[in-house]
């Protein structure tokens, strides 16, 4: 039977930071591959979307703003999509 001080006594508090280590470490694992792939075909892709707004013309903020959003994007996208495929 346990006693009352064993129940008041936390765990480790080490011991739980190796645990959530080992957890964000697995879920990484699990999310390196498809975050690759989804990366690397927006990066494909992305300059499509960049022809399209620049053929109608920058005239207005919003549209402006549209097109650095998306250059950002695709810069994001490319750091991430860079190792795809790669053995």
């Amino acid at each position: 039977m346990l006693s009352k001080s064993s129940l008041l006594t936390p765990r480790p508090l080490a011991r739980v930071g190796r645990d959530a280590d080992a957890a964000l470490s697995a879920l990484a694992r699990l999310l390196k591959g498809p975050l690759q792939f989804v990366s690397f075909w927006a990066a494909i892709g992305l300059p499509f979307a960049h022809l399209g707004i620049l053929a109608q013309g920058l005239e207005s903020a919003s549209t402006a703003l549209l097109f650095v959003s998306l250059l950002a994007l695709n810069a994001v996208a490319l750091y991430f999509g860079h190792g795809y495929k790669q053995h």
